[in-house]
C-alpha cells in the first residue's frame, strides 16, 4: 500500500501538475528529458518548416519577379516590335497616300491641261470642219444657183448685161517691179510644183465649165480660153529672163505672176497693169468671176483664166 503511494507520488503527472514552472525538475527526470527532447524536436521541426517555407516563399518570389521581369521585358520587346511595325505600316500608308495624292494631283492637272488643249483643238477642228463643210455646201449651192441664174439668158440679155457701166478698175496699188522681190517658188522653173499651197486642179478642159460661159462665149465669138501650156511657158520665159510680168493672152495687159495669193480654196488675188495703172484684182476660179461679177469682155475672161492657171493650174 505504501509502495503504491510512493509510485503514485513519483509519477510524472503529479510533478507536471505541481511544478510546471520548474524546468530543472522536468529536465532532471527521465520523463522530463524525454518531454524536453520532444519539445526541442518540435521546435526544430517548426523552425525547419518555417525555414523551408521562407525559402519556398523566397523562391516563389524570386521566380515570380523573374517571371514578371521576363514578362515585362517580353511585353516591352513586343511593344517596341509593334511600334516598329506600326511605324513601317504608317510610313507605307503615308507613302502610298502621298504618292497617290501626288499622282492624282499630277494626273488631274495634266488631264485638265490635256483636256483643255484637246478641247480647244477639237473645237477649232470642229469649227474649221464645220466652216469648211458649210463653205463647201454654200459654194455648191451658189454654183447651182449661179448656173441656173444664167441658164436661160439668151444672147440679147448677155449683150445688155455687157453694155452696163461696170468699172472693175478701182483698187489702184503700187507694186515692186523688182523680180528679186518675188517669193522663191516664182523665181525658178517648175514653179507649179513649188507653190506652197499646192494646186494642179484648175484647167484641163477645152472650155471652162463656168455657168455663164456658154451664153457669153457665143456673144464674144470665143470658143475656148488660152491653154495651160501657153500660160506656163510664158511664165517660164519670164523667170528665165528675170521679168516680173507676163502678157495676158489676147490682151495688152501685164500680170505680175509673182503676186498671186490663194484665197480660201478657189479664189485668188493678184496685181495687173492695164496700160493706165496698176490694180489689185480678185478672181473666183470655180465660178469664173472677176471682182465678184461675170466678166463683160473676153479680155476679162482671159485675165481670170491666166491668174487661176498660175495659182491652181496643172503643170506643163
Amino acid at each position: 500500500m505504501a509502495m503504491a503511494v510512493v509510485m503514485a507520488s513519483t509519477g510524472p503527472l503529479p510533478v507536471l501538475a505541481a511544478g510546471r514552472s520548474l524546468p530543472h525538475q522536468i529536465a532532471a527526470s527521465p520523463a522530463g528529458a524525454t518531454a524536453n527532447l520532444l519539445a526541442n524536436q518540435d521546435d526544430s521541426k517548426e523552425k525547419d518548416k518555417k525555414k523551408k517555407n521562407q525559402q519556398h516563399n523566397n523562391q516563389q518570389k524570386g521566380s515570380g519577379s523573374k517571371s514578371q521581369e521576363k514578362q515585362h521585358s517580353g511585353h516591352t520587346d513586343q511593344k517596341q516590335q509593334l511600334n516598329k511595325k506600326q511605324r513601317e505600316r504608317i510610313y507605307e500608308k503615308g507613302y502610298e497616300e502621298g504618292k497617290d495624292k501626288g499622282l492624282n494631283r499630277g494626273y488631274k492637272k495634266g488631264n485638265e491641261a490635256g483636256y483643255q488643249e484637246g478641247f480647244d483643238k477639237g473645237k477649232d477642228k470642229g469649227i474649221n470642219k464645220g466652216y469648211d463643210k458649210g463653205y463647201d455646201k454654200g459654194w455648191d449651192d451658189r454654183k447651182a444657183r449661179d448656173k441656173d441664174r444664167w441658164k436661160d439668158w439668151d444672147s440679147n440679155r448677155w449683150k445688155d448685161y455687157n453694155r452696163r457701166d461696170r468699172n472693175i478698175w478701182t483698187r489702184r496699188v503700187v507694186v515692186n517691179n523688182n523680180y528679186g522681190s518675188y517669193p522663191g517658188w516664182a523665181r525658178q522653173s517648175g514653179w507649179y510644183n513649188n507653190r506652197p499651197w499646192g494646186g494642179n486642179w484648175y484647167g484641163g478642159w477645152s472650155s471652162p465649165p463656168w455657168g455663164w460661159w456658154a451664153g457669153q462665149s457665143v456673144v464674144w465669138g470665143v470658143t475656148a480660153l488660152t491653154t495651160a501650156a501657153i500660160i506656163n511657158n510664158a511664165v517660164n520665159r519670164a523667170i528665165t529672163q528675170r521679168q516680173p510680168t507676163v502678157v495676158v493672152p489676147n490682151t495688152n495687159w501685164q500680170m505680175y505672176y509673182g503676186t498671186v495669193q490663194p484665197v480660201q480654196n478657189s479664189g485668188v488675188t493678184f496685181v495687173v497693169n492695164n496700160g493706165y495703172g496698176t490694180y489689185q484684182m480678185e478672181a473666183d476660179c470655180q465660178q469664173g468671176l472677176l471682182n465678184g461679177d461675170v466678166p463683160t469682155t473676153s479680155a476679162e475672161a482671159q485675165l481670170i483664166n491666166a491668174a487661176c492657171q498660175v495659182t491652181y493650174g496643172r503643170g506643163a
